[in-house]
């Protein structure tokens, strides 16, 4: 699924000049924001929930993974990892809702698998702010990719060994 997917490059991107972008501006000036590439182990896993699937395993399907699942409970909230800008959101192939939040410096998370999605495009997030839902029994498996320029890197080394997790 991953090699398929490369951030698409938005148009308006830049262009949005609401609330959102301005205190995303503000926190990051205050220093709540920070560079992503700074961020190495403290970020926080976009939902709750047991990893099903790890970076690197086989997929059985020919490619392995390129990032994680994690098995959620029925419509668990879905946070932002990290400040960034929605760059996709929709759905895509065979892979229902998808999410690309760029998060600057070349870096972007890839979540997939969502069955609501609460953003749009161009719109600016704040770590920790709800970008969407899973679905019920069903459709619980969100994967969770991280990228840096177009191409998929271990996600593993940089979420936070801590035990808080998002509130999803």
């Amino acid at each position: 699924m991953a090699r398929t997917l490369n951030p698409p490059t938005p148009s308006g991107v830049g262009e949005h000049t609401g609330g959102k972008s301005q205190h995303l501006a503000m926190a990051t000036a205050a220093g709540g924001g920070g560079a992503f590439s700074k961020l190495r182990g403290r970020l926080r896993l976009p939902a709750r929930g047991s990893r099903v699937g790890h970076y690197g395993e086989s997929t059985g399907f020919g490619p392995r993974a390129q990032g994680i699942t994690l098995r959620t409970r029925p419509r668990a909230q879905v946070v932002a990892p990290h400040d960034g800008r929605i760059v996709f959101a929709g759905p895509f192939r065979n892979y229902g809702l998808i999410l690309i939040i760029s998060h600057g410096e070349g870096y972007h998370s890839l979540l997939a698998g969502l069955s609501k999605l609460q953003t749009v495009v161009g719109q600016s997030v704040l770590a920790g702010e709800p970008v969407g839902v899973m679905g019920g029994d069903g459709k619980r498996s969100l994967y969770v990719e991280l990228r840096r320029k177009g191409t998929a890197i271990d996600p593993n080394p940089w979420w936070s060994s801590s035990r808080e997790r998002a509130s999803g």
